[in-house]
């Protein structure tokens, strides 16, 4: 089956909330809301150096804050119900480009629910380090090739 392409919607009239979206070195059987349970066990502490830390299921943890650079926006979103083929004019879904011009493609959106302007992502025992953490190295090439891809100057 084809993958859909998808769009990012956020609902007219609706004012998203701030978060901070943190990153854990551990599955959670678990992707919904949790409540205000999460106030009883998620207690991350920042001492006067900046350094963050928490105990999570006993463990130690500690984390190292990336901040969604300038020109770019950080949001949570959830998956919505993929929309049955339909037939859709390709000139109209940017940037994909194709050599027919109409086909039956899947449609799957994708809800803005909050957003966020940093992400922390947490290391057992250590701090998470750009070289090493599959992450953050994933998020630096990401961005770097994003700028890549924007850049029109002729002089690269």
């Amino acid at each position: 089956m084809e993958q859909p392409i998808l769009t990012v919607n956020q609902a007219p009239d609706t004012t998203l909330s701030k978060v901070t979206a943190h990153l854990l070195p551990c599955r959670v059987h678990h992707d919904g809301p949790v409540g205000s349970v999460a106030a009883s066990y998620w207690l991350p502490q920042t001492d006067s150096a900046g350094k963050k830390t928490v105990y999570f299921r006993g463990r130690e943890l500690h984390g190292k804050a990336l901040k969604v650079p300038k020109g770019y926006r950080g949001v949570i979103v959830e998956k919505q119900q993929t929309q049955q083929p339909q037939s859709v004019n390709r000139a109209e879904v940017e940037p994909v480009v194709v050599d027919a011009e109409d086909e039956d493609v899947p449609l799957g959106t994708l809800e803005t629910k909050a957003e966020f302007d940093e992400a922390v992502v947490w290391g057992h025992e250590t701090i998470a380090d750009s070289s090493s953490d599959p992450y953050l190295r994933a998020a630096d090439e990401w961005i770097d090739l994003a700028e890549q891809v924007r850049n029109t100057s002729s002089d690269d």
